[in-house]
């Protein structure tokens, strides 16, 4: 009588310590799952602002803002993110950036989990994007984009200058540009005016 309870008693510890171990291991690999859906958001949501950023962000603001309205669409609404921007710079095509995820289970325990990661433009962009750059009079840059080989060029209007009239945008090997066609290549323009007072206008 004495083995058979002892068996019995074995048999529950044991059934006991494997539903134990599959919880465990039931946990991990959902605490994994959570960390490669959030690895995943994150990583598109930076190549999504990435490739905004090469044709209508100018400023940081609107990168940052570009790369968390990404992640917000892809983010589960039953969970609470809390985004640490540590570096971003949209000239340089440079995001850095730390994502907390905080939810709970499904027995009700809170949970968190944090992905971080540093991209660079030219590891998002493929090389065969080209570097489209519109300079003012002073050489700043005015506006600057990058396209695929075989775009068509996007022409912004002239910037403002005071006393001059604008007459039309110049490359470093054309003078007078009336055709911008696509993109096959890096390229600066620059534009030409003139006072308007001269009398040729």
């Amino acid at each position: 009588m004495k083995s058979i309870l002892l068996g019995c008693l074995m048999t529950i510890i044991g059934i006991l310590a494997l539903l134990s171990v599959l919880t465990v291991v039931s946990k991990k690999m959902r605490a994994k799952e959570e960390f490669t859906a959030l690895e995943c958001a994150v990583e598109s949501a930076v190549k999504n602002a990435m490739e905004q950023n090469s044709h209508v962000i100018n400023s940081n603001e609107q990168f940052i803002d570009e790369f968390i309205k990404q992640l917000l669409l892809q983010i589960d609404d039953d969970s609470s993110i809390d985004i640490d921007i540590a570096a971003a710079d949209y000239k340089k095509g440079l995001l850095s950036v730390s994502v907390k995820q905080s939810f709970k289970t499904p027995n009700g325990t809170p949970s968190s989990i944090e992905y971080q990661t540093t991209c660079l433009m030219e590891q998002i962009i493929p090389k065969s994007y080209y570097h489209i750059v519109f300079r003012d009079k002073d050489n700043n840059i005015y506006k600057e984009y990058y396209l695929k080989e075989g775009e068509k060029i996007i022409v912004p209007s002239a910037p403002l200058s005071d006393n001059e009239q604008f007459l039309y945008w110049r490359s470093d090997t054309i003078k007078h540009i009336t055709d911008f066609g696509n993109a096959t290549g890096d390229i600066t323009y620059y534009p030409v005016y003139l006072r308007r007072d001269d009398p040729r206008l």
